[in-house]
């Protein structure tokens, strides 16, 4: 592992900060900044902001002012993930980077995706670039854990979400029960701004007839998906009556929801088990998936393991009895209070 200075390290922080930026504009690509520093100053910053569009290191390098263009060929450039080396929506990264004649790179991520893999290095190392790699790796990991899982594992990257009474009661069956708190909810709404999807099974989808959309924030709605085996839900939910788009996964041959301007995936019955499910969504585009429910769903993620994240809401609401909330292991990543709500994030990675 090469030696990173202070300086280093503050340079790929600013390029992860950048990158996040990129948000749910870039859809399945990498969210990526970069830095362009001559002598401890940088001197232009980019980061992907649009699928399709320029990516960051080309952005970077169109940042720089025109009487500081010289300076390129002095300069070190910091980047969050591997420069691309092939034709996609955009030409390879690496040609504008050796066009510009920077000397030095600094990679955070090797990029998992097949096609690069390392490839770039191998290349600006071969025309004379010094290149070193492995700086901030776990953040940026983290930034792009949906785009690594997706690659590495063939999964989007499955967060689960839920909130419990004190007496550890998920809710009651038949009826909607609201545990959280007002803040707590906002959250939610949160939460679901930063996922390309959100899934909820037939049962949840028939109790509660939710939204599920982002309608306390700011940001987008994260495409719905509802599981339904056997077409049991009928076509007056919310989930296929509104303008947002749904997309319906059933083994079931009647597809007469797609008539309401959504979407149908089938599955053969040799084909229905969560994996499967979760394959179909990364092949529509979408790197992250926040689980809503019901308990019978995420009871079964547990048992299989697909699951990366779990965001639990405790609340002080008692139930005394109804659906048993699921019991989880893994290593807690945060915790806090939203007034009487106490949240938990936990990892399974």
């Amino acid at each position: 592992m090469p030696e990173f200075s202070p300086i280093d390290r503050l340079c790929m922080k600013r390029c992860l900060q950048l990158a996040s930026r990129g948000g749910y504009h870039v859809g399945s690509n990498p969210l990526v900044g970069a830095v362009i520093v001559h002598k401890n100053r940088i001197i232009g910053e980019g980061y992907h902001q649009i699928y399709g569009g320029p990516h960051a290191e080309v952005n970077a390098i169109g940042n720089i002012h025109s009487d500081e263009l010289d300076l390129l060929q002095q300069s070190h450039l910091y980047v969050s993930l591997e420069p691309c080396n092939h034709y996609g929506k955009t030409p390879p990264c690496t040609e504008a980077l050796l066009e510009a004649g920077i000397p030095r790179v600094t990679i955070c991520n090797l990029d998992p995706n097949p096609q690069m893999a390392g490839k770039s290095i191998e290349l600006l190392k071969l025309k004379g670039v010094e290149v070193r790699a492995g700086l901030l790796a776990e953040e940026g990991r983290l930034v792009n854990r949906g785009y690594f899982i997706r690659h590495e594992e063939g999964l989007p990257f499955i967060t689960l979400k839920w909130a419990q009474s004190a007496d550890n009661f998920f809710g009651q069956r038949g009826k909607q029960v609201w545990l959280s708190n007002e803040t707590s909810r906002l959250l939610a709404h949160r939460w679901r701004e930063e996922h390309d999807a959100i899934l909820v099974g037939t049962n949840t989808a028939l109790t509660d007839d939710p939204e599920l959309t982002n309608r306390r924030g700011q940001g987008r709605s994260p495409h719905r998906y509802v599981l339904d085996r056997n077409n049991r839900l009928p076509p007056d939910l919310s989930l296929f009556t509104d303008s947002h788009p749904t997309t319906l996964i059933t083994s079931g041959n009647d597809i007469s929801i797609q008539k309401k301007n959504k979407h149908v995936i089938q599955l053969s019955e040799d084909n229905w088990n969560p994996k499967e499910v979760f394959k179909s969504i990364l092949r529509s585009g979408h790197n992250t998936i926040l689980v809503e429910g019901g308990a019978q769903l995420i009871r079964s993620l547990i048992k299989e393991g697909l699951w990366h994240e779990a965001r639990i809401i405790h609340t002080p609401v008692v139930l005394s009895e109804g659906i048993k909330s699921p019991n989880l292991k893994g290593k807690i990543l945060k915790k806090y209070s939203l007034n009487q709500d106490k949240v938990f994030i936990i990892s399974n990675l």
